[in-house]
């Protein structure tokens, strides 16, 4: 009985790999960073998001970012939203879980920390693709990992003002300097939820003037908590 157990998974996992060099053929694989042919993720691309650095036009806030948004780092994050390359989410969750790693180190004697993402507009919140919730998750585990209590929580409503997907850094500054008033960004505890005095790292994929993240810092410290730093895959090169 086992051995005919054997032989039929060896079976099952020659099938499969039968199906993903079919696959190949059909639907030839490309790196998500940069295009090369047959390569799932290139060496030369996996070497990208490799260390946290601050952003420079994010203040007062520290905002630390692994990448400059651009070439192939925007082009395989961009395939992470997605949601079509498993190898891409594995590997940009795997540094976003360094990331976290990193942190907890800097983080002195605070035991517990909660990892909050950015709020995602209703459409991705519909569709499912919460794109800064999975980043936050693996964050938390990164901080986890180095013997903290951490835990991600999906606090933060998009609460009027669209999606500032596509809008440049002169647009979203200007449209959260019209909304500083909660309207924009707003907090969505359950019954028993409580941020006070618990201390917090934002989350986010992309930066790019970092009116969001700092709307975000300004109602989550209204409900008591304090915002230590925010962690995203890249931000957007300041212009001049």
């Amino acid at each position: 009985m086992e051995k005919t157990n054997q032989a039929h998974q060896e079976g099952g996992a020659g099938w499969r790999a039968a199906g993903a060099a079919l696959l190949d053929l059909l639907v030839p694989v490309e790196c998500a960073g940069c295009g090369r042919q047959s390569q799932r993720l290139c060496p030369a691309c996996q070497r990208s998001f490799a260390a946290l650095t601050l952003v420079d036009n994010a203040a007062p806030l520290p905002v630390l970012a692994l990448d400059r948004y651009d070439g192939a780092a925007r082009a395989m994050i961009l395939a992470y939203k997605d949601r079509h390359r498993t190898d891409v989410d594995e590997f940009l969750e795997g540094r976003a879980r360094a990331a976290g790693w990193w942190l907890s180190g800097q983080l002195g004697q605070l035991r517990r920390v909660l990892v909050v993402p950015a709020p995602s507009g209703w459409r991705r919140r519909w569709r499912g693709a919460l794109v800064a919730a999975r980043l936050a998750q693996a964050v938390a585990e990164g901080i986890a990992s180095n013997g903290r209590q951490a835990r991600a929580i999906d606090a933060l409503r998009r609460a009027g003002g669209g999606s500032q997907a596509g809008r440049g850094a002169r647009s979203r500054a200007r449209r959260s300097r019209m909304r500083l008033s909660g309207r924009v960004v707003r907090v969505a505890l359950g019954p028993g939820g409580c941020l006070a005095g618990r201390a917090v790292v934002l989350v986010d994929d992309v930066v790019t003037s970092g009116a969001t993240l700092q709307e975000a810092r300004r109602v989550l410290e209204a409900a008591g908590a304090l915002v230590l730093a925010a962690v995203v895959l890249a931000a957007v090169p300041a212009r001049g």
